[in-house]
């Protein structure tokens, strides 16, 4: 499961950057590395909850 679940963040990271990196970092580093080291620093129950957010649709959160 972690690894459809950072997949799909990176994925969505990098089709839309702006809502989740740093201008200046994507500037002076590139998207990829700011994709890397926004990705690198989020905890387990942060990357599971944006990728709810962002993938699943909100009456099938809780659910089951």
């Amino acid at each position: 499961k972690a690894g459809s679940i950072l997949g799909g963040l990176w994925r969505r990271i990098k089709n839309d950057p702006k809502p989740f990196l740093d201008g200046r970092t994507m500037e002076e580093e590139g998207v990829d590395a700011a994709a890397r080291d926004f990705i690198a620093g989020m905890t387990d129950r942060y990357a599971v909850e944006l990728y709810q957010r962002l993938f699943i649709p909100k009456p099938w959160v809780g659910v089951g």
